[in-house]
């Protein structure tokens, strides 16, 4: 069996290096061994690849090319040890005129793959369910050409013509919807990067929505065909940071869970990616700093204050609390946590009147609030630079914005009262412009 593969996967060399649409592949890959399966034993079994609307570069005998729906494989491993297997395959990579495979299925009509296009983790899955595929169907992506704009702060790159050098300021690229992973990937290996002519400026995001990997974009037939960079300042010590709350006394390092936001259109950092959180005077009761400390693309810091009060209910630890008196449910009493509750609502303005001037949401067009304990606030968290949203939770489009759906990410606050405690949500209205 060893040589039968061995002598395949030479054949398939010298055939790649003819045909590229050609893959030869030996992997490894982590699982759990079957209890019955033997170290070092060679398993194999065959199965028919269906392009499931694509087509198959395939090659007979006498090395002619020739195309096909289908074509067959043989799958060859061997568990290595209890939790690693090697496997080996040979197969021609199907195409599919606008379309990107991103793997497969044993379902035909398959919308989401069960196995990466290197069949990542397919061996170990079937040889443990002891059901081993027959025929198996490619899963396809639309792929979209998607133009993207350096939008004046910057630019691709540079090319040379005649000795004369130009900026890039727009490019056209491929882009695809993984469901496997989940995310937007790019159909060439080399991705497009822009970068900016101020060197104090980095890209912070596409359109003031999309990360600059354009995280959280879902590409189908309405999705943007158009995305312009939004460039921030590399220098942290402007950045907007939330959700710094006044902590009681614990005899412990006290710590927080910040969301830092850029400066100028307010967009999530990643921490660690993008910055470190460390603190000083975090443990004694008085004044807490927290430094947000630029990495990656980022650099310069910034500095934010909390206050440690003394708590008033007794530690477990104190000594003076641990006698067998009860204590007095007069003068210890618990909060209980604020049961409000709050929905984002879609929000519908026409362009024709967007046009002309700004727009005003009533708050009661946008949240639904019910059980609030004390009054009820609104502060902003994110979205675009050209909706506001007031303390009492009026919400302003300002005009000139393009038919499009922004979304607006909004901190709902009910200050709470002698028997609830204070309570902070977080949700996103979306406005659709039309």
């Amino acid at each position: 069996m060893r040589r039968r593969v061995l002598t395949a996967a030479v054949l398939w060399i010298f055939i790649v290096l003819m045909f590229p649409g050609s893959v030869s592949a030996s992997t490894s890959s982590k699982g759990s061994k079957p209890a019955d399966a033997v170290l070092n034993k060679e398993y194999s079994f065959d199965a028919v690849l269906d392009s499931n609307g694509g087509i198959f570069k395939l090659y007979d005998q006498d090395f002619n090319t020739y195309e096909s729906n289908s074509c067959n494989v043989n799958f060859a491993w061997k568990w290595k040890s209890d939790t690693e297997l090697e496997m080996y395959y040979s197969i021609s990579i199907p195409q599919k005129e606008g379309y990107m495979i991103v793997g497969w299925s044993r379902s035909k009509g398959a919308a989401i793959p069960e196995w990466g296009f290197d069949f990542d983790g397919m061996i170990n899955q079937v040889s443990n369910e002891k059901k081993y595929p027959e025929k198996m169907y490619a899963v396809w992506a639309k792929v979209y050409p998607i133009t993207l704009h350096a939008n004046g702060g910057g630019a691709f790159g540079y090319e040379t013509i005649g000795g004369n050098s130009y900026y890039i300021e727009s490019m056209t690229t491929d882009f695809y919807y993984d469901p496997l992973e989940k995310s937007v990937k790019w159909t060439d290996k080399m991705k497009p990067w822009p970068w900016s002519k101020d060197e104090d400026k980095v890209l912070a995001a596409w359109d003031r929505e999309y990360g600059p990997e354009l995280e959280g974009l879902v590409l189908n037939d309405s999705a943007p065909k158009e995305f312009f960079a939004n460039w921030e300042n590399k220098d942290l010590a402007d950045v907007r940071v939330y959700d710094l709350n006044d902590k009681p006394y614990t005899g412990k390092p006290v710590t927080q869970d910040p969301e830092v936001c850029t400066s100028q259109y307010g967009i999530k950092l990643k921490e660690g990616t993008d910055y470190t959180v460390s603190y000083q005077n975090n443990v004694e009761v008085g004044t807490a700093t927290v430094i947000i400390r630029g990495i990656g693309r980022y650099t310069g810091s910034a500095t934010k204050t909390f206050k440690i009060y003394e708590s008033t209910e007794p530690k477990t630890d104190d000594p003076k609390t641990t006698d067998t008196k009860e204590a007095d449910p007069k003068t210890v009493k618990a909060k209980k946590a604020n049961p409000m509750k709050v929905k984002a609502l879609k929000v519908t303005l026409k362009y024709s009147a967007l046009k002309k001037k700004a727009q005003k949401i009533a708050a009661k067009k946008a949240f639904k609030i019910s059980k609030a304990k004390g009054k009820v606030t609104y502060k902003k968290a994110g979205g675009n630079a050209r909706i506001k949203i007031s303390k009492a939770g009026k919400i302003t489009v300002k005009k000139g914005l393009k038919k499009k759906t922004y979304k607006l990410k909004v901190k709902v606050t009910a200050a709470g009262n002698k028997s609830y405690k204070k309570l902070t949500k977080k949700v996103t209205v979306k406005i659709k412009v039309k």
